[in-house]
Order: C-alpha cells, then structure tokens, then sequence
C-alpha cells in the first residue's frame, strides 16, 4: 500500500469516528482539538480521501465476479460445497 492510500485510510477513519461522534453526541472532535483554518483542511482533506478511496477500490481485484454470469458464479459455489461435502465424507 503507497503512502498516499495510507494516509488515506487514517483519514477516513479519523473522519468516520468524527462523524460517529457528531452522529451520536453532537461533539465535533476535529473542531474542538485543532484552530477553525486547520479543522477545515483536515474536513477536505477527508473528502479528497474519499474520492481516492473510491478510485482506489475500482481496481482492487475483489470484484472479478462482475465479469462473470451470476448463474455461472451460482454453479461454481454449488460445485465447490459438493466437492467440500464429498471430501469430508470421504475423512469420516
């Protein structure tokens, strides 16, 4: 992971947690620990953050099965617990 999604991510989490307690409590931390100029910037830069995290996950390889048939996938996942039950039985 380069830096630039690092920082990312510790953003987000900063800005989730925030947003958690602003949901929660009404207590914005971010404004209440830094001056109003600063707060602001760290508010942005959670937004650019975002957008980043966004671009970032369209290329992550997890989604693959976009590309495949939802029936093919259904069949592979039915075939894979045939062949897990066999395997078990098989060890009995």
């Amino acid at each position: 992971m380069n830096i630039v999604k690092k920082v990312s991510f510790v953003l987000l989490i900063v800005g989730g947690l925030n947003w958690g307690l602003v949901g929660l409590f009404g207590y914005d931390l971010v404004a209440e620990l830094l001056p109003s100029a600063i707060a602001t910037l760290v508010y942005i830069l959670v937004g650019a953050s975002a957008v980043i995290s966004i671009f970032a996950m369209k290329g992550c390889g997890t989604c693959e099965v976009e590309d495949e048939p939802v029936e093919d996938v259904a069949e592979e996942v039915v075939s894979s617990e045939h062949k897990d039950d066999s395997m078990s039985n098989n060890q009995m």
